[in-house]
């Protein structure tokens, strides 16, 4: 084991799979062909006449912001709204809603009309007054939240995109929308606007979506824009305004390359630690400035702790316990030992560190594992099932609490250049972006004349 470097090195998840129903391998789409792509989408965007992007924080991202430089290009104004809503259940959803707030919209005390219009909800045992601000009644609102606010059933996606536009909000999110009225999140979304992901797919994060739309107005009255839909004939349905690709185009519409994004906290440039307590954005270049006044350190001692780390490893044998967890060939054949050091720094930092920094150790872990697509996600499943339980057998090796004593002198190093490592691997990948789009569109002295409800979300 060498350096960070070598740790997190260039990503490709797909270069050593196969898959078994379609007996073939895939490579990344460039950036060249995602621009060609993009350029289709955005013809579209400003055809629909919609104003509103509203972008799922995902995989999504790198592309969103690939087509709002090419609106930019062919002088189109778009406001762009970047959303993340935790995908599994959460139990309180008070600090994913209160992130839409600016403070002084937290701040706001409640109007006597919403007070009415709260009466008539039907939530029971809950009062609000005129003291109330806004962040106070949702507090009052969230605690009562029902237990069945996230659906465990399984997604018909003709069917929930059928309910789109439709007045089908339950007493909860009505109370939510009553608090939310007049506020900037509740405006952008009262007017008809896209939604921008690259999967839709199994279709839960998209029904969570809605369910957290419905949150926060009435009707959302949306339209789909993808890179793929799992949907018949998806032309033919009036809420998908665009598409490359759909459940009757696999496997030939990866012929030209699968979508490149997926999973790409380097690329992406942030990240969001969402739990019941807390919903917060962190950018990486914030985890840089964490430590600038802490005593600085060499490459050397990463070096060193990241060999000593490797060495415990397979003195303990924890690449055979994980790899015998596996219950399928294409992933223990995948899985290497580099898996097993970047799982292990997740979990240290987890049990000494910031959770924040722990959930960024854990998405560059999960950027390495098997791509979703165009794979079969069993694969990417089988993958996560081999560190289930993990954290207590590594807790058990003898060494563990030396090692905890070594990453806590070094942590600092460690996080350090993880984060330039990603911002550097992003700035490269903009700069490549930059030159494709003045190859194709000419010079142009403002990339972002596109307005964008938060200022340069995608321009970092």
């Amino acid at each position: 084991m060498q350096y960070l470097s070598h740790l997190y090195h260039h990503v490709d998840n797909l270069q050593c799979l196969r898959h078994p129903l379609w007996l073939r391998t895939f490579t990344y789409m460039s950036d060249r062909k995602v621009i060609s792509l993009a350029d289709c989408l955005t013809d579209t965007i400003i055809a629909s006449g919609m104003k509103v992007v509203v972008v799922a924080e995902t995989g999504a991202s790198p592309y969103a912001e690939i087509c709002q430089r090419i609106l930019a290009y062919k002088g189109h104004q778009i406001i762009w709204k970047p959303v993340k809503f935790p995908r599994e259940p959460v139990s309180s959803i008070l600090p994913t809603v209160a992130f839409f707030l600016r403070e002084e919209e937290k701040n706001t005390k409640l109007s006597p009309e919403q007070i009415r219009l709260l009466s008539t909800h039907g939530l029971k045992d809950v009062a609000f007054s005129t003291n109330d601000s806004r962040f106070h009644a949702l507090e009052k609102i969230c605690a009562v939240m029902p237990s069945d606010f996230y659906s465990s059933e399984p997604v018909d996606l003709p069917e929930l995109l059928n309910s789109v536009g439709q007045l089908c909000q339950t007493s909860f999110q009505k109370s939510l929308s009553t608090i939310f009225s007049g506020t900037e999140i509740a405006e952008l979304l009262k007017e008809p606007f896209i939604y921008f992901d690259e999967y839709i797919d199994s279709g839960t994060t998209f029904r969570n979506a809605l369910t957290f739309f419905r949150c926060f107005v009435a009707q959302a009255d949306l339209k789909t824009a993808t890179y793929y839909i799992s949907l018949p004939a998806p032309e033919n349905h009036p809420k998908v305004l665009h598409t490359h690709c759909s459940v009757e185009d696999k496997p030939h519409c990866f012929d030209k390359g699968a979508y490149p994004y997926e999973n790409r906290v380097d690329l992406i440039g942030h990240f969001y630690h969402i739990t019941a307590d807390t919903c917060t954005r962190v950018d990486l270049s914030s985890i840089i400035e964490k430590f600038d006044n802490v005593a600085h350190g060499t490459h050397q001692q990463c070096h060193e702790f990241l060999h000593t780390f490797t060495r415990v490893i397979g003195r303990n044998k924890l690449f055979d316990v994980v790899s015998a967890r596996s219950t399928l060939p294409e992933v223990r054949d995948f899985l290497k030992i580099e898996h097993i050091v970047r799982h292990c720094l997740f979990q240290l930092e987890q049990k000494t560190g910031q959770p924040e920094f722990a959930e960024f150790l854990f998405q560059l872990f999960d950027m390495y594992g098997p791509a979703w697509t165009p794979m079969p996600v069993s694969f990417h499943f089988d993958f996560w099932e081999c560190f289930r339980g993990f954290d207590k057998q590594f807790e058990q090796i003898p060494e563990y609490s030396a090692l905890c004593e070594h990453y806590l002198e070094c942590r600092h190093l460690i996080l350090t250049e993880a984060a330039q490592i990603c911002l550097s691997r992003r700035n490269e990948w903009l700069a490549e972006v930059c030159k494709e789009l003045e190859e194709l569109y000419g010079k142009q002295h403002d990339y972002n004349t596109g307005k964008s409800a938060e200022l340069g979300i995608y321009s970092r």
